[in-house]
């Protein structure tokens, strides 16, 4: 299993059409192959600061996700209401024994 976190920042004027437009991200998300998970956060302590949760069967539905053309148009809508670069990090995610 791949595990994908993105952390990211809306701008002070932007974060209600940020939040939006994540949360349209995420139901479509949802319907892809091999997709697991796909959730939004946000911060408690920030009501700038959303996190993307992802959960992908193999690392081969994860590249036919972030190559399709709907993830970039998708990119396209959602980079420029952001308030700087996001963080992404990811995991091969299996259980340490």
């Amino acid at each position: 299993m791949i595990v994908v976190r993105v952390a990211m920042r809306a701008p002070a004027d932007g974060r209600e059409a940020l939040q939006k437009i994540l949360q349209r991200e995420v139901v479509a998300s949802r319907a892809s192959a091999g997709c697991l998970r796909f959730e939004l956060f946000q911060s408690i302590e920030d009501a700038y600061t959303f996190l993307l949760y992802e959960e992908w069967k193999d690392l081969a539905a994860f590249d036919a996700y972030r190559t399709s053309p709907e993830f970039h148009e998708r990119g396209k809508a959602i980079f420029p209401l952001l308030g700087g670069k996001p963080d992404p990090a990811y995991y091969r995610a299996e259980p340490i024994q």
